[in-house]
């Protein structure tokens, strides 16, 4: 939508021929459209967006293969053929790590009952003639998604000790470790900061989902927007939940501030790519201030820091030696 590209769309246009080179061509179906010539005349951008878009990945990979069998695109892959990938099983806490998973796995059994309650109250509420003539929905998280993000934020905790270890482990042996973090739970750490809590453990991220599952807002016919109240009749269950969440076993929220801390307490230094402005020194949450990605890569690549950790979107199209 910037006046570049604007700009540069009408000189395509008004080209004779054009060589479009791209690492992210299908980053999204916007992008997509953005390389209309490739696709039959008559189909103009909104229309390929629109394609793209209700097509999805599985869409965008045949769009790509039929492209380069029509001889408009050349796809040139990374070859990963010499790519080794090994598979490390934390033996030393296998016990522990069972025990844990148990007692989270009573917390989650709690949790899906409770949602599924909640569904039963919402669509009740919903059908009721009073609130359909009014046209107020009752709207409401689903467990899927939450569950999602808590299982694999506790897998992240679990790995924590396995992860420092070997990254210290690769250090000792002359290596540069990469470590790769999934979430940095950056809204955790900020609603910790704005309580004045202290640093959250993991059991404040299955409080937070808890808050978000019984979170119910109501949605009138004009689209104006309330918060909702589920019923006095899920607060004993609620509060059940939020004991049994306390009883859980005390393990870090932010892996990456434990991995980080561990390094460095082994005496290496590590970077961080990431975009979070957070983050735990000290036992205290404070502003992060790091180097930007270029600097922290360049200093990684020259040997001026020993490890870095990196997320997903940190990670994507870096080189790192």
């Amino acid at each position: 939508d910037s006046n570049t590209s604007a700009n540069v769309a009408v000189a395509l246009d008004r080209a004779g021929s054009v060589v479009l080179s791209s690492a992210t061509y299908a980053a999204s179906a916007k992008a997509t459209a953005f390389f209309k010539r490739l696709f039959p005349e008559g189909l103009g951008a909104d229309e390929i967006a629109a394609m793209m878009r209700k097509g999805g990945v599985e869409f965008a990979e045949v769009v790509s293969a039929m492209l380069v069998a029509d001889g408009v695109m050349v796809r040139r892959e990374r070859d990963l053929s010499r790519l080794s990938v090994s598979q490390f099983i934390d033996t030393d806490r296998l016990q522990r790590n069972r025990e844990y998973m148990d007692s989270l796995a009573a917390v989650i059994g709690e949790m899906a009952m409770l949602s599924g309650e909640l569904d039963a109250a919402a669509t009740r509420h919903n059908r009721d003639a009073r609130n359909a003539l009014k046209g107020l929905q009752m709207k409401r998280v689903s467990f899927g998604s939450p569950l999602h993000t808590m299982t694999r934020l506790f897998m992240a905790s679990l790995l924590v000790d396995l992860a420092a270890e070997r990254a210290i482990k690769a250090l000792e042996d002359g290596k540069k470790p990469v470590v790769l973090v999934e979430n940095t739970v950056q809204k955790v750490l900020e609603e910790a900061a704005a309580s004045g809590t202290g640093v959250p453990d993991f059991r404040a991220v299955v409080h937070r989902i808890l808050d978000q599952l019984v979170n119910v807002t109501i949605v009138d016919g004009d689209g104006n927007v309330e918060r909702g109240d589920v019923g006095p009749q899920f607060e004993g269950p609620v509060q059940r939940i939020r004991r049994m969440i306390d009883n859980l076993p005390v393990l870090p929220a932010s892996a990456i501030d434990e991995v980080k801390a561990r390094v460095e307490a082994a005496g290496y230094s590590i970077g961080e790519i990431t975009g979070r402005t957070l983050e735990v020194r000290g036992g205290v949450i404070v502003p992060r201030k790091g180097p930007d990605r270029t600097n922290t890569k360049n200093a990684f690549n020259s040997g001026r820091l020993d490890a870095l950790i990196v997320n997903a979107a940190g990670s994507t199209g870096i080189d790192l030696h």
